[in-house]
């Protein structure tokens, strides 16, 4: 590999963004997905994920702000270490350095998000009811009747899965299980 990628910061970020982009990202319920873990700082994510992007896609369809976009993916961080009073570091604004990763939110259009080895962008309903996590089948909590679609969730791995009343996969919400 040329010298200048390991000297050049920019280089390597370029570097860092493109193989965060291509790599396959695996599900690790109540740890994380791909390399990023529940608990990290910002920087931390940023230095596995490079830059993210500030204009989020319209599937999510909230408040973001104290979020990082990768597209398909977002990561949510935690507030309560957020200060409006003081000034933000620089590096990962608006975010406090104190704050942590505590979610996830996947595009069900994600190649590159997995889940016992499936794509999210394969993810139908008959997958999941067949699949098992931690040895457990998923639950089904219908909401057709009150104008959404079905969610498909595994509780003990804090994994929701949203689908449209139409029957087609939305996104997935991950947390971390409290272990109840």
């Amino acid at each position: 590999m040329p010298k200048h990628v390991f000297t050049n910061n920019r280089w390597f970020s370029y570097l860092v963004q493109i193989n965060s982009m291509t790599e396959e990202l695996k599900i690790i319920p109540n740890e994380g997905i791909g390399q990023v873990r529940f608990g990290m700082r910002p920087s931390e994510v940023k230095l596995i994920m490079g830059n993210y992007v500030e204009e989020y896609d319209e599937w999510m369809g909230q408040d973001t702000g104290n979020d990082f976009c990768y597209g398909d993916i977002i990561i949510q961080f935690s507030e309560e270490h957020i200060d409006e009073e003081k000034p933000h570091p620089i590096y990962c604004p608006p975010l406090h350095a104190h704050s942590r990763v505590c979610g996830f939110w996947v595009n069900s259009s994600s190649a590159r998000v997995t889940i016992n080895g499936v794509a999210l962008n394969k993810i139908t309903k008959e997958i999941l009811c067949d699949m098992k996590i931690d040895g457990l089948p998923p639950k089904v909590n219908d909401g057709s009747s009150s104008g959404v679609g079905e969610t498909i969730f595994f509780r003990e791995a804090a994994l929701w899965f949203e689908f449209e009343v139409d029957g087609s996969f939305h996104y997935l919400e991950m947390g971390k299980s409290d272990g109840n």
